[in-house]
């Protein structure tokens, strides 16, 4: 990925909680400012994880929690795939390849495999599901006060999978990237026109 351990090292606000310890309850994504790329996620009032760029202009990203950091990003000259890196020791935990649609194919260094895709045309709804096409959870992204915020909602049973952490974090990654290539499209249409 190229990014320095400066980028991955900055954390304002410690996340105490682990995500593997929240259990069947929604969780919000919620943006911090108007314009801001960074996103916190909260269960109930506990603030369980953060996602944020450092960089403008950049799709490098830091996912946190208590259970872990990664880093994300997406490579290859048309940004063809993505992929999140344990923050510690630099390996590649998750690639990620998009198909026409938009649609993501996850494998995870355990040999997992998982899908993530947009359930609507007109909404930004999302399902993540496992190499059964099991629903682990999905999410339901919306505006307030002119900021992101996305709800998720996790199956019954979903808990139990170890690497939950750090596929709801991406899921959210990948999510916001579709609605940033999607804004980016409709402004370059809106310029042409």
């Amino acid at each position: 990925m190229g990014k320095g351990r400066k980028e991955l090292e900055r954390s304002e606000k410690r996340i105490l909680h682990r995500l593997k310890c929240v259990d069947y309850h929604q969780l919000m994504w919620k943006q911090t400012g108007f314009g801001v790329r960074e996103f916190e996620l909260f269960s109930g009032e506990d603030l369980e994880a953060r996602l944020y760029w450092p960089k403008w202009l950049s799709d490098f990203a830091v996912a946190e929690c208590g259970d872990g950091r990664w880093g994300m990003d997406r490579v290859g000259f048309f940004r063809d795939r993505a992929v999140a890196m344990d923050a510690g020791t630099d390996t590649e935990v998750a690639s990620v390849t998009f198909d026409w649609a938009g649609d993501s194919k996850i494998k995870l260094s355990n040999g997992r495999k998982y899908q993530f895709f947009k359930t609507g045309i007109l909404s930004n709804n999302w399902s993540f599901v496992d190499e059964n096409e099991d629903m682990l959870f999905e999410i339901r992204e919306g505006m307030r006060l002119f900021k992101h915020d996305a709800e998720i909602d996790l199956q019954v049973g979903v808990i139990m999978i170890q690497e939950l952490p750090l596929l709801i974090l991406l899921s959210w990654y990948l999510g916001y990237m579709q609605l940033q290539d999607a804004a980016a499209a409709a402004a370059a249409v809106s310029a042409a026109s």
